[in-house]
Parts: C-alpha cells; sequence; structure tokens
C-alpha cells in the first residue's frame, strides 16, 4: 500500500508541475529550440566536484568574491582556470548554438529577456558576452534594462554616463563605451536611470544606435528587462535580429513562458530559441546526466589518473 500511494504521489506530482524542465518541454510547448542548459553553480558545488565552479567569478552588489554567498545571482566565467569549468563550457555550448542558429549568418544584434524577473537573464547576457568575446567576436554588451540596471556591476565600471546619456542627446554613444577589461568586450552602460523608459527605447535615436553597433562589432547583445512585466522588452524586440529567452527550469510557468513568446512574436520579433537557466545537476535525471560528463571532458589528463 505505500508502494502504490508513492508511485500515485509521483505521478500526481508530475501532473501537477507545469515548469519546463527539459530540452523536450520546450520543443512540445514552445516550438522552439532549447540552445543550452546551464547549471546552477550551487548544485555543482553540492556534488563535490570543485571543478565545476572553478574559474567563474561571483558577484554582489558590483564586488568581486571567491566564494559568494547563497542567493547570489550575477557571475562571469572568465576568473582562473576558467577553461576547466562546466560552467564555462555550458556558456561555449549556448555560444555555439546562437552562431549556428541561423542558416545563412548568425544574428549580429541579440535581446537576452526573461518572462519574469530572477530568471539569470543578466547573468546569461553578462557570460554570452564573454564567451563570444573569447572566440575573438568583437563584442558589445547593451544595458536596456533602465528599471534594475547592474551591468556597471558585473565589471565594476562607471555606472555613468550611459545609453540614457546617448538617447537624451547628451553624448554620442562611441564616446561613453567603456572597456570591460576583456578583450574584445566592450559595455555601454545604463546611465541614471530615467522616468520615461519606453519613450527612449523607442526613440529613433535607439534604432540608430543598435544599426551603428552592428558596423561597428561583430556582436551585441542587450539586456533587457522581463517581457511580460513591462513594455520595453517587446520595443527592444522589433530592433533586434534575433531574441534569446531565458526560462528557470523546473520554476517558471510554462503559461508565463507561452505569453512571453507570444508578446515578443506579436511585435514581430524573432525568438531563436530557449536557454534552461539555473538546472539543479543533483537530479537522477536523464536529461541532467550530460552535466555530470563535463567533469569527464574538463579533467586535467594528471587528475584523471589514467595519463590519457
Amino acid at each position: 500500500m505505500g508502494l502504490s500511494l508513492g508511485v500515485a504521489a509521483a505521478f500526481l506530482r508530475e501532473y501537477l508541475d507545469n515548469t519546463l524542465k527539459t530540452p523536450e518541454d520546450i520543443g512540445r510547448f514552445l516550438q522552439t529550440p532549447a540552445l543550452a542548459l546551464i547549471p546552477s553553480v550551487e548544485s555543482m558545488n553540492h556534488r563535490g566536484a570543485g571543478l565545476y565552479a572553478a574559474g567563474s567569478k561571483w558577484l554582489n552588489s558590483g564586488n568581486r568574491h571567491p566564494a559568494a554567498p547563497l542567493g547570489a545571482r550575477l557571475y562571469r566565467i572568465d576568473g582562473d582556470n576558467q577553461q576547466h569549468s562546466a560552467l564555462s563550457e555550458a556558456f561555449r555550448s549556448l555560444r555555439t548554438s546562437v552562431l549556428l542558429s541561423s542558416a545563412e549568418r548568425p544574428p549580429r544584434a541579440l535581446l537576452v529577456t526573461s518572462a519574469q524577473p530572477e530568471e539569470g537573464k543578466t547573468t546569461i547576457s553578462i557570460n554570452l558576452a564573454i564567451s563570444l568575446a573569447q572566440l575573438g567576436h568583437r563584442t558589445l554588451l547593451i544595458d536596456g534594462d533602465m528599471r534594475r540596471p547592474c551591468i556597471h556591476k558585473a565589471f565594476d565600471i562607471p555606472d555613468r554616463p550611459g545609453l540614457v546619456s546617448y538617447l537624451t542627446g547628451q553624448q554620442d554613444w562611441t564616446a561613453i563605451v567603456q572597456p570591460t577589461g576583456i578583450e574584445g568586450l566592450d559595455a555601454l552602460v545604463c546611465g541614471p536611470v530615467p522616468p520615461n523608459p519606453v519613450e527612449l527605447l523607442a526613440s529613433a535615436r535607439m534604432r540608430a544606435l543598435i544599426h551603428q553597433a552592428m558596423a561597428a562589432y561583430n556582436c551585441v547583445i542587450i539586456d533587457s528587462p522581463p517581457m511580460l512585466n513591462v513594455a520595453d522588452s517587446r520595443i527592444l524586440a522589433t530592433l533586434v535580429e534575433g531574441i534569446l529567452l531565458v526560462v528557470e527550469g523546473g520554476v517558471t510557468p510554462r503559461e508565463l513562458v507561452q505569453r512571453a513568446q507570444a508578446h515578443a512574436r506579436e511585435v514581430g520579433g524573432n525568438v531563436i530559441g530557449v536557454v534552461l537557466n539555473n538546472l539543479d545537476v543533483r537530479a537522477d535525471d536523464y536529461y541532467y546526466s550530460r552535466f555530470y560528463g563535463y567533469h569527464y571532458y574538463s579533467q586535467k589528463p594528471e587528475e584523471d589518473g589514467s595519463g590519457g
């Protein structure tokens, strides 16, 4: 009887779970490819494999810390020994998927957004930009989230002047782009938070910025607010060549993701794919087992004891 009740409870829980957890879920409910699966650093560390998170730089309120507290969601993959980090490998996989997302050429201007807040879209934006720069693509990262800007915190650079200064006609954007300290990667921070972000993003100057940036850089990545909360992302969706939708795996209800995707397509946006973010790789699930393989492929020969 206990076994029967346990099986019934498991099936009931699965039936009531309306979140997206696997690439198959993405394909079934969104008819959109899953471009990458990004594991959570906490779950990788709890597996006891220190090299999983090695090389990532945790960021909390703009200050780099070697071991960030739980809940710090911004991290970078460009730390020491990052080539041996499964987290870096996951972002390299995302980079490859983005570059191969179009038959002719990859989108040069990419909007990174999500259905709701706290799904990790800024972390995805930062590390995708870093990964592209590491491959030799000259990249510009734009902080298009004028309500909660934080790109400047990720790179410890001044928070002004920035995008708002350009959109209000105070300065030319080329004069306020800042180096991030990573070769090939520049950043255009938000600047002072404006009272009217929608009007600024809908201006002709914003459209001109993206066109000029695409001519000056190989890749332009724009971090934006969630799609369902405000109109900002829907405006930016009309100005870029591709949209990357970030979904926190096992957390975000699929109905919200479907609405976000519909909003993007209603304005003519091109959703190239979905990133399942913050996955718990401790789960004994077939779909997450691919992350365990990162440990094998990221081993140094002298570490695995086999010599080859």
